[in-house]
């Protein structure tokens, strides 16, 4: 079977680590491989390890982007210990692998349109009556099977879930050896330790169970008081069909299982068979549910939503403008601007007013706006900073009348119905003052609509004047000092609307490019009505004439026509000299496409004077080396073979001695993949190489589906540099043209690159010590830029390129790392808001890496790296990070992936902190931003992660791999910061320094909610917590049901399915943010708050009596170390006894606790809100 024609919809797989001691784990993973081998696209999320022959790709951000991008419904698979949607998928389905609650207590908390499909019988609800299977088998029969070789030792005592402790070993056989996942084996070790058990002793329910009847072992099934939850059932037992177990270990039972298991392993080999028919149902059923999402949804636009996320968090605030203001303070001579506002249409009067509202608005007050309009100025106008001239040729009286502006005036243009963000001049004027060298600026715009939504951006590049006589891509809102605005002549082109274009053009040929500044911020929004939000659409060539009478003026040899796209044009640069062209290919890769390579250059190639130096190598075959020879003998004098010793056909090595004996003034470096398309392409290369100060050209190479290969490196992409919009059709661009219009960058592919031969020499050739394999056209490229040379990309000389490019080795990527970083994070051509992460050229996501409202940097600025959503990522990190940065004490960012070294660097950041590091990803992460990025690195704990009772489900994420993992991280961070004064002391040693900063609650997250009043007969006595609570919650085990009579029992987050009939209410997690909200809910008489006396407890803090007490909740806690801190609460010893006691005391006598409850939530407010100890936090995280 195989869907590759029929599904479209991925599945993103919750799962965690692979590992083979949990069968519900391998499930996971092996549902992933089962979906990709049958042509389907299936994601692992949450795992960083994986199995080496499974197919199990881990989601990243990339693939998550393209699914959007493609409109196709992610499909969450949840095992039954996941509660909720964590995913927020559009379809979720829930794989129960067991039944609801019964490994981690924890609720789905499904949703209504959830779909379910079930791995036995056992695990369905009692009263279904249909249900899907989805029965995968992941027992190897080959490797679980009887073996009458090895001889049987005795018997087995399967424990997992349950603690040795609560086990009486009195009733077991003396020699009886533990299995348990706390000593994990591997599948063949576990084989070989089933096939010498005599007998498997089990009170747990588990594919183990299976595995030893495989194994020619019987199984003893037991019940535990108190963990039959964990036991076994009729339905689970019925899969066996009453074979291969007993219910004690008479002779007669055992023998009675032995007889049995043949049964048992054919019944497992049906279901093997039965499998795939199973999902072919599932396959059919969850793609007909995400098909249906994808059909009611409307279409949305990746870009235009992802732009609508950017624009969510580049808000400026008031506290930014009131750091302005403190910063203008202390300038000389601040900028003036005078806005010149044109309105030439008399029949639209409100696109008027909302370009007046906008510059009305603005924080900055060194502006002067003067209207230019047919309408009337407006009776009882006051001037002031406001002039109104009433003409019905606005834009002549624009133009004339800003003549007379003064010498320091900023000059700029407004059509009606632009709007200019409130904080745009003021952002501008800081800019402008920072860098006195310059004469104009322009700012990056986007689209408004009349409702103000906004869309279509266009994040510009730095000044490039190739680039704008290519594409026209200023655009607004374009500002020039007034004595270089009169020089080059002012506004002259108002009716065509394409002033700015024509101004930036005369500005440039008054102004060298270094006085052209860039702010890279959206801060015109031009109006939906606006023509210019076309000009790329339309099929004229409205810009072509201006264009034409600047290279008339400026470049009268250089001639200008439409360019590749509507709106776009082509330079056409003049061929005063046609120089030798030495081409060096080296004899590398396929022999056919060397043989291609030579035969293109003959056949299409016009350019009149080149030669071809073939560069052969020691490690040729024999075919190559014959074809060589061969090449030598035609005598064709253009055409010349050269010897290297080089042992490696390694092509940065090659060129080098090619150009050592190069005749010609200009090298090409050519690959031998790479074929010539039209023959015009080389004599384009050399006449753009003879240009001012250009020392390198490169070619646009395409794929052989005609798809873009190369358009130039962008620096940073991907973590190095790599090509924009790589993979897209080679007629597509973006906003600006970009791939479609000759433009500088910073380097360009070897794979096709024309520089001079002196330069070359000069530079010292390709670095092939440093750059063997990757990154070495990088190198020299830069190097050049480092003497002032240009370096140019043009789309008109057009070549193929075959073959698949090497993995850059990671050598070479931190070669390119220590020698570049500075150039690699600042890429001219990379507007900062756009995402480096990949090759699409899309709003970055990430507000620490494109957002820095106060430039000059008031503020520390702080990057949180929370271990999730929830609590602990919220009190320990998303709760202060917004208290400082509210406070204007910090600018805050918090993101949920961890930066590349390029993305680090270009941060800036000086201090970043890592939430409970315990994975290789975690640690990754902490070395890079040790290295690349200048900030204090913090790690944050709130927990003895050394010391997680083993009843707790943190016990087997934090294994000793993790602990391992949090240790390193905790020895090369700078400081570590923790709950209490216990985890202080515990790793005092662990890290350089060690700093308590306590948990405490946001005013405005709990201070108004009220208890819900519930219609009542009994006091309502309750409990929150998660599951990994569970062990703490076992001291009510007894207390509970005591009680049942003479209370209701309120649970919240989980509950164990042995106290659930005695639990009156039950309530499943939430989201944090509807956290305070739903404990409030509850209408607590009685809040209780169980601890387990251990290590691992007496380290925590004491959250929950905060929770509980803003609330007013009187609290019955354990008397251990974290709740004796002074808090007004009844503090037992961790007896049922004690525990009863205590509660009767309070129920009896509810005003009592009220006022109990009165004075706790006085204490909680007058010592343990968060707004009252940001200087505590402060402290935690300053350098």
């Amino acid at each position: 079977m195989n869907y590759e024609d029929g599904a479209t919809h991925p599945y993103y797989i919750a799962a965690p680590d692979y590992r083979e001691s949990s069968a519900g784990v391998r499930v996971m993973h092996r549902l992933c491989h089962m979906l990709n081998t049958q042509g389907l696209e299936a994601y692992v999320v949450g795992a960083e390890v994986v199995h080496p022959q499974l197919l199990t790709p881990c989601l990243d951000s990339k693939t998550s982007i393209r699914h959007r991008r493609e409109n196709r419904v992610p499909i969450a698979i949840y095992p039954d210990i996941i509660t909720g949607n964590p995913l927020n998928a559009p379809v979720c389905v829930r794989y129960m692998l067991n039944k609801e609650g019964v490994i981690e207590g924890n609720p789905l908390n499904a949703g209504a349109d959830d779909l379910f499909f079930y791995y036995s019988r056992a695990f369905t609800p009692n009263t279904a009556e249909k249900f899907d299977y989805l029965r995968l088998n992941t027992n190897d029969l080959e490797t679980f099977k009887p073996d009458p070789q090895k001889a049987k030792r005795g018997p087995l005592l399967y424990l997992n879930r349950i603690p040795p402790s609560a086990v009486n070993f009195a009733t077991l056989p003396k020699d009886i050896e533990v299995l348990s996942n706390q000593t994990p084996l591997s599948l063949p070790d576990l084989a070989a330790k089933l096939q010498s058990a005599t007998v498997l002793y089990s009170y747990e329910s588990s594919a183990t169970c299976t595995l030893a009847m495989l194994c020619d072992c019987p199984v003893v099934v037991m019940t535990l008081p108190g963990f039959e939850h964990l036991g076994f059932t009729k339905q689970s037992l019925s899969i066996y069909n009453g074979k291969g177990y007993a219910f004690t270990d008479s002779e007669e039972a055992l023998a009675a299982a032995r007889r049995g298991l043949e049964a048992v392993r054919k019944g497992v080999a049906n279901v093997e068979q039965a499998f795939l028919q199973e999902l072919a149902v599932f396959v059919q059923k969850t793609q007909h549910k995400a098909e249906e999402v994808a059909r009611a949804r409307p279409p949305v636009s990746l870009p235009d939503a992802l732009y609508q996320d950017w624009i969510a968090t580049h808000q400026f605030q008031a506290s930014d403008a009131r750091e302005y203001e403190r910063q203008i303070a202390q300038w000389t001579q601040p900028p003036h601007f005078r806005i010149a506002v044109v309105h030439d249409n008399a029949a639209d009067a409100q696109a008027l007013a909302r370009s007046l509202q906008s510059l009305a608005r603005q924080y900055y007050p060194g502006v002067a706006v003067s209207v230019f309009t047919p309408l009337p100025a407006p009776e009882g106008l006051n001037a002031g900073r406001l002039e109104w001239f009433q003409s019905a040729q606005s834009w002549e009286a624009a133009a004339a009348a800003l003549h007379d502006a003064g010498a320091d005036d900023w000059v700029g243009l407004v059509r009606a119905g632009d709007v200019v963000a409130p904080h745009g001049l003021l952002v501008l004027a800081e800019y402008l003052n920072a860098r006195p060298q310059l004469q104009a600026v322009y700012t990056d715009e986007d689209v408004i609509e009349a409702d103000g939504r906004r869309h279509s951006p266009r994040f510009k590049p730095d000044f490039d004047l190739e680039w704008l006589r290519g594409s026209a891509y200023v655009g607004g809102l374009l500002l020039a000092k007034t004595p270089v605005w009169r020089a080059a002549g002012g506004w002259q082109h108002f009716p065509d609307h394409e002033d700015e274009f024509d101004l930036a053009l005369r500005l440039a040929e008054h102004l060298p490019a270094a006085a052209f500044g860039h702010l890279p911020d959206v801060l015109y929004h031009r109006g939906a009505q606006h023509p210019a939000r076309t000009r790329a659409e339309v099929a004229d060539q409205p810009q072509l004439p201006h264009l034409q009478q600047h290279l008339a003026r400026c470049a009268p040899d250089t001639l200008a026509g439409p360019g590749l796209i509507p709106g776009t044009s082509r330079i056409v640069h003049p061929l005063p000299a046609t120089p030798r062209v030495s081409v060096l290919i080296p004899a590398t890769g396929p022999l056919a496409h060397l043989q291609r390579c030579i035969e293109s250059l003959f056949e299409q190639t016009d350019y009149p004077d080149f030669e071809l130096l073939v560069i052969g190598h020691q490690g040729l075959d024999p075919a190559a080396q014959d074809f060589l020879a061969a090449l030598q003998q035609l005598g064709d004098n253009r055409l010349k073979v050269l010897h290297c010793e080089a042992p490696s056909p390694c092509a940065a090595a090659l060129f080098n001695p090619g150009a050592q004996v190069a005749t010609g003034s200009l090298l090409l470096l050519l690959e031998p993949g790479v074929a010539a398309l039209h023959r015009d392409w080389l004599g384009e290369m050399v006449a753009l190489i003879q240009q001012a100060e250009v020392g390198a050209v490169g070619a646009r190479l395409l794929h052989a589906d005609g798809t873009l290969r190369h358009g130039g490196y962008l620096l940073g992409l991907e973590d190095t540099a790599g090509s924009p919009l790589a993979g897209h059709p080679a007629e597509e661009a973006d906003p600006l043209g970009r791939n479609l219009v000759a433009h500088a960058v910073q380097a360009v592919s070897s794979a096709c690159l024309l520089i001079r031969q002196d330069t070359y020499l000069a530079l010292g050739g390709l670095d092939a010590e440093q750059f063997p394999r990757a990154y070495a056209d990088v190198d020299l490229c830069l190097r050049l830029r480092a003497q002032g040379l240009r370096v140019l990309w043009t789309p008109f000389a057009t070549l193929l390129h075959s073959g698949a490019p090497d993995p850059a080795p990671k050598e070479e990527t931190a070669a390119l790392h220590r020698r570049w970083m500075a150039e690699l994070v600042r890429d001219p051509g990379a507007n900062p808001n756009l995402s480096l992460q990949d090759a699409e050229l899309e709003p970055e996501p990430e507000a620490a890496l494109s957002w820095n409202p106060t430039p000059w940097n008031p503020l520390p600025r702080v990057l949180a790296h929370p271990v999730n959503q929830h609590g602990s990522g919220q009190y320990r990190m998303l709760n202060p990070l917004r208290g400082l940065h509210d406070a204007n004490r910090c600018r805050g960012y918090a993101s949920q992936r961890f930066f590349s070294p390029v993305e680090i660097a270009k941060a800036e950041m000086d201090t970043i902190v890592v939430q409970l590091p315990g994975t290789a990803r975690h640690l990754r992460a902490l070395e890079s931003y040790r290295q690349y990025s200048g900030a204090r690195c913090i790690v944050e704990v709130d927990d003895l992660i050394t010391a997680i009772p083993p009843s707790s489900p943190l016990h087997k994420v934090f294994g000793e791999a993790a602990r391992d993992y949090l240790q390193r991280s905790m020895r090369i961070a700078d400081r570590l910061v923790v709950t209490t004064d216990a985890l202080a002391a515990a790793f005092a040693n662990a890290a350089p320094e060690v700093v308590v900063s306590r948990n405490y609650l946001v005013a405005t997250q709990w201070e108004n909610l009220n208890p819900a009043q519930h219609p009542r007969q009994k006091p309502r006595v309750g409990w929150a917590g998660s599951d990994s609570h569970l062990g703490d919650l076992g001291l009510l085990r007894d207390v509970v049901p005591a009680l049942a009579r003479d209370v209701d029992w309120i649970f919240f987050g989980t509950c164990p399915a042995d106290l659930r009939p005695y639990v009156k209410e039950f309530y499943g997690g939430v989201p944090f943010e509807q956290y305070p909200a739903a404990l409030a809910s509850l209408g607590l008489d009685l809040a209780l708050a169980p601890l387990e006396s251990n290590a691992f407890n007496e380290a925590k803090s004491n959250l929950k009596l905060l929770e509980y007490g803003i609330l007013g909740y009187p609290v019955v806690c354990s008397n251990v170390g974290p709740y004796r801190q002074g808090f007004p609460v009844k503090r037992v010893n961790n007896t049922s006894k004690a525990w009863i006691a205590a509660i009767r005391e309070r129920i009896h006598d509810l005003k009592a606790a009220r006022r109990e409850g009165a004075a706790l939530q006085a204490h909680v407010r007058q010592h343990w809100m968060l707004e009252d100890h940001l200087d505590e936090w402060q402290a935690a995280w300053a350098r």
